[in-house]
């Protein structure tokens, strides 16, 4: 059975900024993906997050296990990769 993917809602985009709320399903993912700009995330409910990083491509092996949850955030850079709700 397939993971449910997690549902986007762009509130700000421009060539500056991007604001994108993610919500998410029971046990849902944002999928690997490649981030384009330098980036924040801010969990906004209780519930523990957990996302994987990898520093080279989508989907790679060594990837690093980053977790939070509200009142935490986590700032990455452009060209990393990553998968949220790993």
């Amino acid at each position: 059975m397939q993971r449910p993917v997690a549902e986007p809602t762009k509130h700000v985009e421009n060539d500056r900024t991007r604001v994108i709320e993610w919500r998410f399903a029971v046990d849902a993912h944002t999928g690997w993906h490649k981030h384009e700009h330098d980036y924040v995330i801010v969990p906004m409910d209780d519930e523990p997050f957990a996302f994987s990083l990898a520093l080279t491509k989508v989907g790679a092996s060594a990837a690093n296990q980053v977790t939070g949850s509200r009142g935490s955030h986590f700032r990455g850079n452009e060209g990393m990769c990553a998968k949220g709700k790993s």
